[in-house]
């Protein structure tokens, strides 16, 4: 029996939800300044830095600015989101698996299963629903929408055909020039957004991801644009999403304010603790504006932020 590799692809299955969250309207823009903010700690020796990624591959969005590159060898350490290994992976697929003796084709509606049935085959052609029966709802949702951000970038993700997400390659460009990696994060804090959605609403998230178009274009305007306040405009809208309105403030704390809390921590207590050290942080942009965005949580605690206008 064929199973896609999904170790490779578990790097970008949870940040890709953000990419067709309330962004169904692409707006215009220009390419602008990265999302790159120099910060300094109290007590802190050096500067260390703030950069805003989006997890997708498309060309015009990994390609690194002079900016981002010099600030990246300028220093010590480099911390992700995750770690983008294959720990990380086995990690993934185990927060996917669904639980001893429940069963994907068990809980689908019948007209849901033959559109996922579809959107596989159409994905593989050797794709059948029955062999993704072990995973969760969600899981499968988010492994169609992977599929869906690497079509829009035109590479084939299940044959292994894929660029690099732009986390990628910061990563790999701060392993060539021998900084040590980290992360602010651990795989069950991100599966877990998912898992304490009702069962109905990851139904529901599955048939609207099914549904969907090509929400990253949109998404990627955005992005270059460098306009955070563009960002969080999008975020504060009110459009029909993916959960009903009843679980979508629950979902959108659990998936930005309760983690940026924990991140803003974390940061906090890396750079403490290492004052003669120098950070590069890389954290998806969706996660800095608003009122418990990472910028204002920083700030609070004493970061002096400045924004890089490359």
């Amino acid at each position: 029996m064929f199973f896609p590799d999904r170790g490779r692809i578990l790097f970008v299955l949870l940040a890709t939800l953000l990419a067709a969250i309330r962004l169904d309207a692409a707006p215009s823009a220009e390419s602008g300044a990265p999302f790159l903010w120099r910060m300094l700690a109290p007590g802190a020796r050096h500067a260390s830095w703030l950069f805003g990624t989006i997890h997708l591959s498309s060309p015009s969005v990994t390609r690194l600015r002079p900016s981002v590159r010099r600030a990246l060898r300028s220093v010590d350490l480099h911390y992700g989101e995750l770690l983008l290994d294959r720990r990380t992976g086995r990690d993934m697929l185990a927060e996917m698996e669904a639980r001893p003796g429940e069963s994907l084709l068990a809980v689908l509606p019948r007209d849901l299963s033959t559109q996922a049935e579809g959107e596989l085959r159409r994905i593989d052609p050797r794709f059948r629903l029955q062999q993704f029966d072990h995973i969760k709802v969600w899981g499968l949702a988010m492994l169609i929408l992977s599929a869906k951000q690497h079509e829009s970038a035109g590479r084939d993700v299940w044959r292994g055909r894929t660029r690099p997400t732009l986390d990628e390659v910061l990563a790999k460009e701060a392993q060539r020039l021998g900084k040590k990696l980290g992360a602010i994060e651990y795989v069950p804090e991100q599966a877990v957004v998912f898992d304490e959605q009702p069962l109905a609403e990851q139904i529901r998230f599955l048939r609207q991801v099914l549904d969907a178009r090509d929400p990253f274009g949109a998404l990627r305007l955005v992005y270059l644009s460098g306009d955070l306040g563009l960002v969080d405009r999008l975020l504060g809208e009110q459009r029909p999403g993916f959960f009903a309105s009843s679980h979508r403030k629950r979902f959108e704390a659990a998936l930005f304010s309760r983690r940026n809390a924990v991140m803003a921590r974390r940061i906090e207590s890396l750079v403490r603790g290492a004052p003669g050290s120098r950070f590069f942080f890389a954290v998806g942009v969706g996660h800095f504006p608003g009122r418990s965005g990472l910028l204002r949580l920083l700030g609070a605690r004493g970061f002096r932020l400045e924004r890089v206008l490359d």
